[in-house]
Protein backbone atom coordinates (compact mmCIF):
# COMPACT_ATOMS: atom_id res chain seq x y z
CA UNK A 1 0.00 0.00 0.00
CA UNK A 2 1.38 3.84 -0.89
CA UNK A 3 0.55 5.71 1.96
CA UNK A 4 0.65 9.49 -0.22
CA UNK A 5 3.03 8.68 -3.04
CA UNK A 6 2.34 9.57 -6.46
CA UNK A 7 1.54 6.52 -9.21
CA UNK A 8 5.10 7.05 -10.25
CA UNK A 9 6.60 5.89 -7.36
CA UNK A 10 4.19 3.25 -6.80
CA UNK A 11 4.43 1.75 -10.65
CA UNK A 12 8.66 2.34 -9.78
CA UNK A 13 9.76 3.09 -6.18
CA UNK A 14 13.26 2.78 -7.44
CA UNK A 15 13.06 5.68 -9.99
CA UNK A 16 13.44 5.15 -13.67
CA UNK A 17 16.89 3.50 -13.46
CA UNK A 18 14.32 0.30 -13.02
CA UNK A 19 11.47 1.28 -15.34
CA UNK A 20 10.64 -0.90 -18.96
CA UNK A 21 11.37 1.54 -21.40
CA UNK A 22 8.70 1.45 -24.81
CA UNK A 23 9.96 0.39 -27.81
CA UNK A 24 10.28 2.82 -30.75
CA UNK A 25 12.36 1.18 -33.38
CA UNK A 26 14.82 -1.57 -33.87
CA UNK A 27 17.34 -1.74 -32.08
CA UNK A 28 21.21 -1.82 -32.99
CA UNK A 29 24.00 -3.46 -31.28
CA UNK A 30 27.46 -1.16 -32.25
CA UNK A 31 29.61 -3.48 -30.00
CA UNK A 32 31.76 -1.55 -28.44
CA UNK A 33 32.62 -1.20 -24.93
CA UNK A 34 31.67 2.65 -25.22
CA UNK A 35 28.49 1.62 -26.76
CA UNK A 36 27.65 -1.71 -27.11
CA UNK A 37 24.20 -0.61 -28.20
CA UNK A 38 23.29 2.18 -29.69
CA UNK A 39 21.22 5.23 -27.54
CA UNK A 40 21.39 8.50 -28.65
CA UNK A 41 22.55 9.86 -25.67
CA UNK A 42 25.68 8.08 -25.48
CA UNK A 43 28.32 10.62 -27.09
CA UNK A 44 30.53 7.77 -28.41
CA UNK A 45 27.39 5.69 -29.62
CA UNK A 46 26.92 9.00 -31.80
CA UNK A 47 30.54 9.14 -32.89
CA UNK A 48 30.43 5.33 -33.76
CA UNK A 49 27.73 4.54 -35.39
CA UNK A 50 25.86 8.31 -36.70
CA UNK A 51 23.51 7.02 -38.93
CA UNK A 52 21.57 5.15 -36.50
CA UNK A 53 18.63 5.66 -34.31
CA UNK A 54 17.21 4.84 -30.86
CA UNK A 55 15.33 1.85 -30.21
CA UNK A 56 13.90 2.44 -26.70
CA UNK A 57 12.65 5.63 -24.95
CA UNK A 58 11.66 6.34 -21.49
CA UNK A 59 7.59 6.44 -20.87
CA UNK A 60 5.67 9.01 -19.72
CA UNK A 61 5.67 9.55 -15.60
CA UNK A 62 3.22 6.99 -13.86
CA UNK A 63 3.27 4.64 -16.87
CA UNK A 64 5.35 1.51 -17.48
CA UNK A 65 7.05 0.95 -20.88
CA UNK A 66 5.97 -1.80 -23.50
CA UNK A 67 9.42 -3.16 -23.73
CA UNK A 68 9.97 -7.22 -23.04
CA UNK A 69 12.38 -8.98 -21.31
CA UNK A 70 15.71 -9.61 -22.68
CA UNK A 71 15.13 -8.01 -25.53
CA UNK A 72 19.37 -6.76 -25.52
CA UNK A 73 22.16 -8.95 -25.44
CA UNK A 74 25.16 -8.14 -23.90
CA UNK A 75 28.79 -9.42 -24.83
CA UNK A 76 29.32 -13.42 -25.15
CA UNK A 77 31.21 -15.18 -23.05
CA UNK A 78 33.91 -18.15 -23.67
CA UNK A 79 36.15 -19.72 -21.61
CA UNK A 80 38.63 -21.88 -22.33
CA UNK A 81 40.26 -23.67 -19.50
CA UNK A 82 42.56 -26.96 -19.44
CA UNK A 83 44.95 -29.30 -17.36
CA UNK A 84 48.15 -30.95 -17.65
CA UNK A 85 48.92 -34.15 -15.39
CA UNK A 86 51.45 -36.49 -15.09
CA UNK A 87 51.81 -39.53 -12.29
CA UNK A 88 54.97 -40.73 -11.20
CA UNK A 89 55.00 -44.51 -9.60
CA UNK A 90 57.51 -45.15 -6.63
CA UNK A 91 56.91 -48.97 -5.33
CA UNK A 92 53.86 -50.53 -5.51
CA UNK A 93 51.65 -48.26 -3.49
CA UNK A 94 53.19 -44.63 -3.71
CA UNK A 95 52.05 -42.04 -6.49
CA UNK A 96 53.40 -38.74 -7.19
CA UNK A 97 50.51 -36.78 -9.22
CA UNK A 98 51.85 -33.40 -10.42
CA UNK A 99 49.05 -31.28 -11.82
CA UNK A 100 49.06 -27.84 -13.86
CA UNK A 101 46.08 -26.13 -14.22
CA UNK A 102 45.51 -23.11 -15.88
CA UNK A 103 41.77 -21.56 -16.11
CA UNK A 104 40.53 -18.85 -19.15
CA UNK A 105 44.12 -19.82 -21.16
CA UNK A 106 42.78 -17.48 -24.10
CA UNK A 107 42.69 -14.36 -21.27
CA UNK A 108 40.64 -11.89 -23.42
CA UNK A 109 37.99 -9.55 -21.84
CA UNK A 110 35.36 -10.77 -20.70
CA UNK A 111 33.14 -8.00 -20.41
CA UNK A 112 30.07 -7.75 -18.19
CA UNK A 113 26.37 -6.37 -18.55
CA UNK A 114 26.10 -2.79 -20.64
CA UNK A 115 24.48 0.34 -18.87
CA UNK A 116 20.75 0.12 -19.50
CA UNK A 117 19.43 3.40 -17.87
CA UNK A 118 17.89 5.37 -20.67
CA UNK A 119 17.62 8.00 -18.84
CA UNK A 120 21.66 9.62 -18.52
CA UNK A 121 24.38 9.74 -21.02
CA UNK A 122 25.90 5.89 -20.01
CA UNK A 123 23.53 4.14 -21.72
CA UNK A 124 25.10 1.46 -23.53
CA UNK A 125 28.66 1.79 -21.89
CA UNK A 126 30.25 -1.52 -20.39
CA UNK A 127 32.08 -0.60 -17.44
CA UNK A 128 32.82 -4.15 -15.47
CA UNK A 129 34.47 -7.62 -16.50
CA UNK A 130 32.27 -10.33 -15.96
CA UNK A 131 35.34 -12.67 -15.36
CA UNK A 132 38.95 -13.26 -13.90
CA UNK A 133 42.30 -12.53 -15.74
CA UNK A 134 44.09 -15.84 -16.61
CA UNK A 135 44.65 -18.24 -13.15
CA UNK A 136 47.61 -20.97 -13.22
CA UNK A 137 47.75 -23.24 -9.90
CA UNK A 138 50.70 -26.19 -9.62
CA UNK A 139 49.26 -29.20 -7.40
CA UNK A 140 51.70 -32.20 -5.75
CA UNK A 141 49.57 -35.16 -4.65
CA UNK A 142 51.17 -37.60 -2.99
CA UNK A 143 49.23 -41.08 -2.37
CA UNK A 144 50.66 -43.65 -0.24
Amino acid sequence: MNRGGTLAAALDPFGVATAVPNVIGTSHIVGSPDCWFYAAQNSHCQALAPGLTNAFALPASGTVGDSGRNTLRGPHTSVFNAALMREFSFGERTNLEFRWEVFYVTNTPLFGRPNSNFSRGAAGTITTLSGDPRVMQFALRLAF
